[in-house]
């Protein structure tokens, strides 16, 4: 993997870090890191354990999707949609927790 894919992961990594309790971003930023986490991926080449990493890189997509899906509810809907922030920090925080370990096994120097 390149050292700008593993760069555009902890750009990622980071805006997942800074979203606040109280601030949920519009669907289109989470669309966009979704998209970076997939073309990070697939500049996969020469990694330790690259079937545990791809896993995780999967699932931080698929987490950053579903989070994406409880903004658009939220942004659409507040008032009617009570559950939407709490689900959009817990898929938020997984696909977080994901792309950390991805990153350990990426660069556990870091």
């Amino acid at each position: 993997m390149t050292a700008d894919a593993i760069a555009g992961l902890r750009q990622v990594h980071a805006r997942l870090k800074s979203i606040g309790p109280d601030t949920i971003p519009r669907p289109h930023e989470l669309e966009a890191a979704a998209e970076k986490v997939l073309a990070c991926s697939a500049e996969l080449v020469d990694v330790a354990e690259p079937e545990e990493v791809r896993r995780l890189l999967a699932y931080a997509v698929k987490s950053l999707k579903a989070a994406e899906k409880a903004a658009h509810a939220h942004h659409s809907d507040p008032a009617g949609r009570p559950l939407a922030p709490v689900r959009f920090a817990l898929k938020a925080g997984s696909a977080d927790g994901a792309l950390e370990g991805a990153l350990d096994l990426l660069d556990p120097g870091n």
